[in-house]
C-alpha cells in the first residue's frame, strides 16, 4: 500500500448504521437547563418526561426537572416545561455520536467510530411555562444582555499625564558634560605612550574604555598605538583586554 494510500485510510472513520431504523426526538432546551445536564453526574437523575395520550388528539409532552438539578447552579430556573412539537417534513435529519474505546479493535483504525441513533422522526421544543420564577429569569437575562461594555466611572481625584518634552533631564546632563569636557584633541604620541605605559606599571590588563578616560584620546587614535605597543587578548581569562607586548611589558609572573 501506498503512503497517500495509508494516509487516506487512517484519516477515515469507521460508521455503524446499525441503529439507523430506530425512532429519535430531536429536542431543544434553554441554556440554563443543558448547562445543568452537563454538570449531572453519570447516574443522577435530571428530569422526567411525560406523555399524555388523549383519543382524537395529539399527545401531550412536558418536562419536569428533578430537584438536583435545578440545585446545581445557584440561579432559580422553573421545574415544569411544556414540549411543543414539530413534525419533520421535507428534511431527512439523524443523530450520531462517537464511539471512543481505549484498546483498538480491528474494526477501528484509531479507537474512533462513529455511530447512528437513529433517524429524527419528530422536533420538539421546551417552552417554560409561565410563572413568577420564569418572568424573573427573563428579567434578568434582558437586564444582562442590555449592560454596555464599557461603563464611565467618576474620578476621586484627576489624573496628571506627564507632558511631552524635547529632551529629557538624562540627555541634557549627557550633551552638558559633552560640552563641558570639550573635543578630544589628539596629544603627542610620545605623551600618550607615557600615559600608557604608567597605566600599566601599575595594572597588566585594561580595557578600551578604561584607557580612554586614562589619556582623554579619541578611540581611533588611541588604538593605534595600543596595536603598536600591546597586545588585544581574546580567550579567556582576559578577554577583550588589553596588555603590553613582552618586549614592553616588567611582567614575568602569574597574572595579577
Amino acid at each position: 500500500m501506498s503512503d497517500s494510500k495509508k494516509a487516506a485510510s487512517s484519516s477515515e472513520l469507521e460508521l455503524d448504521t446499525s441503529n439507523s431504523r430506530n425512532s429519535v426526538w430531536l429536542v431543544k432546551v434553554p441554556k440554563y437547563i443543558s448547562s445543568r445536564w452537563e454538570k449531572s453526574k453519570p447516574d443522577m437523575p435530571v428530569a422526567t418526561l411525560k406523555i399524555a395520550k388523549s383519543p382524537g388528539q395529539r399527545p401531550s409532552v412536558s418536562l419536569s426537572l428533578t430537584e438536583e438539578a435545578v440545585r446545581l447552579e445557584s440561579d432559580l430556573i422553573p421545574k415544569d416545561y411544556k414540549m411543543l412539537i414539530t413534525p419533520i417534513q421535507n428534511q431527512s435529519l439523524g443523530d450520531f455520536y462517537e464511539y471512543r474505546r481505549d484498546k483498538k479493535d480491528d474494526f477501528l483504525s484509531d479507537g474512533v467510530k462513529i455511530c447512528m441513533a437513529g433517524k429524527v422522526m419528530q422536533r420538539l421544543e421546551c417552552q417554560a411555562a409561565t410563572s413568577v420564577q420564569y418572568m424573573t429569569l427573563k428579567k434578568n437575562a434582558i437586564l444582562e444582555a442590555a449592560k454596555p461594555a464599557r461603563m464611565t466611572q467618576p474620578l476621586e481625584r484627576a489624573i496628571v499625564n506627564p507632558k511631552p518634552v524635547s529632551a529629557h533631564k538624562e540627555v541634557i546632563e549627557y550633551e552638558q558634560r559633552k560640552k563641558a569636557e570639550g573635543k578630544k584633541l589628539r596629544d603627542d604620541k610620545n605623551v600618550v605612550t607615557d600615559k600608557l605605559f604608567k597605566a600599566f606599571g601599575l595594572h597588566q590588563y585594561y580595557n578600551l574604555r578604561d584607557l580612554v578616560k586614562l589619556t582623554n584620546q579619541p578611540v581611533t587614535y588611541l588604538k593605534e598605538i595600543l596595536n603598536e605597543y600591546c597586545v588585544y587578548n581574546t580567550k579567556a581569562p582576559h578577554k577583550n583586554m588589553w596588555q603590553l607586548k613582552k618586549e614592553y611589558s616588567n611582567y614575568t609572573g602569574s597574572d595579577e
